[in-house]
């Protein structure tokens, strides 16, 4: 913020900075696990980045999914060179690979703000306001009963923050 200052510009508070959480659902589907559901998820990935930056401000603000979870693989992609899985030539539905990092957590994140955004333009008519709507979003994230220094406001929760985009009663975790 203070470089942005000192060049005459204001600070940005919209954007939202995004962690990295595990989902372990592959274990299941892998056979490493006996019951769905059973699976361990929701820890902070150790290479997700945490603490205040050099302005102050709290560099992870949200997790999402971004370590060991299921995600679209390329269709053209060599199933032989890569971490895919249930990979069936010219099978869209069991084309997946696994994923790990912020470049997943951030479109997790990105997909679960655009859906609240259309809940609130269906709702109201018109988009939010940039503040309001990462306000929401923080708000309706689940504590994952970190140091906020390490999960920010804690784990997306997409459903909740579409609940409260368009107006609904929705359970905020604390």
């Amino acid at each position: 913020a203070s470089a942005r200052m000192a060049e005459g510009r204001a600070p940005d508070f919209t954007s939202v900075h995004v962690g990295a959480g595990t989902t372990m659902q592959y274990r299941y589907l892998m056979g490493y696990e006996l019951a769905p559901g059973l699976q361990k998820w929701g820890d902070v990935i150790p290479f997700s980045n945490s603490g205040p930056g050099k302005t102050g401000k709290v560099n992870t603000e949200i997790i999402a999914s971004g370590a060991y979870s299921f995600e679209p693989a390329p269709l053209n992609m060599d199933p032989t060179d890569s971490v895919m899985i249930n990979t069936i030539p010219g099978n869209g539905a069991a084309h997946h690979q696994m994923g790990s990092g912020t470049s997943h957590a951030t479109p997790t994140t990105a997909g679960g703000a655009a859906l609240g955004f259309q809940a609130y333009f269906v709702t109201h008519g018109e988009f939010p306001a940039a503040d309001h709507a990462k306000a929401v979003l923080m708000g309706a994230a689940d504590d994952m009963h970190f140091d906020p220094f390490k999960q920010g406001a804690g784990w997306l929760n997409a459903a909740t923050f579409c609940k409260l985009m368009s107006g609904g009663d929705a359970t905020v975790s604390y």
